[in-house]
């Protein structure tokens, strides 16, 4: 089974492919670039190309041969998505098109082409938990740049040409000590305290999220791609949208308490220093069609992710 990931190095795909790699499938990665710095994992046959170029895009795609292709290719930092709008439009949403639509045409026999979309489609709801059901508000660059490949995948290419998509939508996801990003919340909050900064900036304290710990979100992919090769399953995955989140939802107020209790650290933190055009107060996603489906559940409550992305953080800082 010859699998294409995109955004093989980022901070899903870094650990999804190794897992792909370890589990005996034929993995191919794709890469913007590839230098001394960048992780790369150890079996991963690594093309060079860019989402906004279709020819390279039809390159690696002759390289690879891809059975299946996981589509993680993307610029993710929400705040960021509000300075650069155009450039999230460029890459996640004609990036998106340029990949489905040389796969269209070059690729024969695809089994399975999954989509990694986003809990910020939904923008601002008020029934709670979320379920694929609700009507998608996306309101942020990169919310409208997800939900608009959503778009073409299922209304356009699902329906004109039995593209075989399915949409997943995660939520918010912690533990990136691996890649080494530092600049979510939950990472900001791990690395401030054990650098021993003495005061730490955030924004809004009483947002609340559905926090999600790294291993449970790629999981989520492997789930899928398995239960797709169970043809009794394939026709209720293919097509369709499911949701991976805990089901929990959390304060960014309560997420810093726990994280300074287990860390210990003893500094200050001013509240409301930086703020989004927009910014949704509520996210918490029912997970129900993915248990029921797919049998996927997550296994990290939030006190055992943190502890474990802490305890990778520290490994990491310390070299």
């Amino acid at each position: 089974m010859r699998v294409l990931v995109t955004g093989c190095s980022g901070f899903i795909g870094y650990s999804l492919t190794e897992r792909l790699v370890d589990k005996g499938y034929n993995v191919y990665g794709l890469v913007r670039f590839i230098s001394s710095s960048r992780k790369l994992v150890d079996g991963v046959q690594y093309i060079v190309g860019d989402l906004t170029d279709y020819f390279s895009i039809v390159r690696a795609l002759e390289i690879s041969r891809p059975d299946i292709i996981i589509h993680l290719g993307a610029i993710t930092p929400v705040s960021e998505s509000f300075h650069q709008p155009r450039l999230y439009m460029e890459v996640n949403y004609f990036g998106t098109i340029n990949l489905v639509e040389a796969t269209r045409k070059r690729v024969e026999n695809l089994h399975l082409f999954i989509y990694a979309s986003t809990s910020e489609v939904y923008g601002v709801q008020n029934d709670f938990p979320i379920r694929e059901t609700a009507t998608p508000k996306p309101d942020s660059p990169y919310a409208i740049s997800k939900y608009a490949s959503e778009n073409y995948l299922l209304n356009y290419m699902y329906r004109a040409y039995k593209f075989p998509v399915v949409v997943m939508r995660p939520f918010n996801t912690y533990g990136r000590a691996l890649v080494g990003q530092k600049h979510f919340v939950i990472e900001k909050i791990i690395t401030s305290m054990l650098e021993g900064k003495e005061t730490i900036e955030m924004g809004n304290p009483e947002a609340v999220r559905d926090f999600m710990f790294r291993e449970d979100h790629v999981d989520a992919y492997i789930t899928v791609l398995e239960s797709s090769l169970n043809s009794n399953k394939y026709e209720e995955i293919v097509g369709e949208v499911f949701n991976f989140c805990t089901g929990v939802g959390i304060s960014i107020r309560k997420v810093f308490e726990i994280i300074k209790e287990l860390i210990g650290w003893d500094g200050k933190v001013v509240w409301y220093r930086y703020s989004r055009p927009t910014d949704i107060p509520k996210l918490i996603g029912s997970f129900e069609r993915a248990y029921y489906v797919l049998g996927w559940a997550p296994r990290y409550s939030i006190v055992d992710g943190l502890r474990r992305a802490i305890d990778e953080w520290k490994e990491v800082l310390s070299k």
